[in-house]
């Protein structure tokens, strides 16, 4: 039984034949040809900053090599990015080549595609099979996984502090929490989730099957964030500028761990407050002028209360998104924001004393905050 659905096409153009293999990405069904460990092996590749320029079309390819194989990244804007320059464009396709040369020794491996992988194999001979062009990729994909899998083996720490399963009944999300130790600000605390997005991934899919979101959790300051396992390949899959960018737009809250037996912890994730609804209230109270008075009677009570001179009260919507309020008195409304957009007063920049909030996935990733002092930079 075929494990993929496969399409070939021969292109013929004079004396260059292109053989072109198109693999769906069925997760339960693809086991080494999936875009989860090609972009695993990107991110190694990125990683480990090696340069090499194979081929006349570009400079400088991100590029690692095994016992048997040869890997080499290219750009996604092609030539637009002849010098392969990681901040200008991702790179989501990998060119293999055979350490031992000869015929057939080249493949090209496309996966910016979420539904399939295509497979293309250069200037092939008249003899080469479909099964020969599958072999060659999913033995070089295996000999670079187990390279990757051995550095990480035996003798390594385990990158996380403490992994906690916290399974709650349907029709809940259930929650898999990853602790991790860091004393910095916010900016430290977006680099660390970026660095171990692929690893949180790996423990994600030992919960393969059950509905879940994933919550990185940062002692000593019980700063947390959450995210679905889709975006956490989203941010596996970019590049590094880009992966940081995702991981920004995300806000951090402050709660505590919760114990392995307990049923959600003290971590609230859910709202009532209906979004749709909620927001053009909102709109038309800033455009009557807001007050706090009239706020209050549409949000009710925060959630959190943040400030530190000032409050700064949080309220989390139905859709995973928040409204932050800064008031100094429970009168005078000083500033409102929603998912990172200051509404009130209108300005092209948000000012000190800002809460950056940020929309989740549906379904229950954790919402939260993050305050920022009055210097403006980010609160360790």
């Amino acid at each position: 039984m075929l494990l993929a659905m496969l399409a070939c096409t021969a292109v013929v153009t004079a004396e260059t034949l292109e053989v072109r293999m198109r693999i769906h990405q069925k997760a339960a069904e693809e086991k080494i040809i999936n875009r989860e460990n090609l972009i695993r092996i990107k991110q190694s590749i990125l990683q480990n900053g090696q340069r090499t320029t194979y081929c006349n079309a570009y400079n400088n390819n991100p590029s690692q090599h095994t016992k048997r194989f040869y890997f080499y990244l290219n750009p996604d804007s092609g030539q637009n990015n002849i010098d392969c320059d990681s901040t200008k464009s991702d790179f989501n396709s990998l060119t293999i080549r055979a350490a031992g040369g000869g015929k057939n020794q080249y493949r090209t491996v496309g996966f910016i595609d979420k539904n399939y992988v295509y497979i293309t194999a250069n200037n092939p001979t008249d003899d080469l099979t479909v099964s020969q062009v599958r072999q060659f990729v999913e033995d070089a994909l295996q000999e670079f996984l187990a390279a990757i899998e051995a550095s990480q083996a035996p003798g390594d720490q385990q990158p996380f502090d403490e992994v906690l399963w916290v399974e709650r009944p349907k029709p809940e999300i259930s929650l898999l929490y990853l602790v991790l130790t860091n004393t910095g600000g916010h900016d430290d605390r977006v680099r660390l989730v970026v660095s171990h997005a692929a690893v949180a991934l790996r423990e994600a899919a030992k919960h393969q099957g059950h509905e879940f979101n994933v919550v990185y959790f940062v002692r000593p300051s019980g700063m947390y964030t959450g995210f679905s396992v889709e975006q956490l390949r989203e941010i596996v899959a970019a590049s590094q500028k880009r992966a940081e960018e995702l991981v920004g737009q995300h806000t951090w809250g402050i709660g505590e761990l919760p114990k392995p037996a307990a049923q959600g912890g003290a971590i609230r994730l859910e709202s009532n407050r209906d979004a749709a609804t909620i927001m053009q209230r909102i709109r038309a109270a800033i455009e009557a002028g807001p007050m706090f008075e009239k706020l209050s009677e549409i949000l009710g009570e925060p959630d959190l209360d943040i400030g530190s001179g000032i409050h700064i009260f949080v309220y989390r919507l139905s859709d995973g998104t928040g409204i932050t309020v800064g008031t100094p008195d429970k009168n005078k409304v000083m500033y409102i924001e929603h998912a990172g957009k200051r509404l009130f007063p209108v300005e092209k920049e948000q000012g000190a004393g800002s809460v950056v909030t940020a929309p989740v996935a549906a379904g229950g990733t954790p919402d939260a905050i993050d305050k920022k002092p009055d210097d403006g930079k980010p609160a360790p």
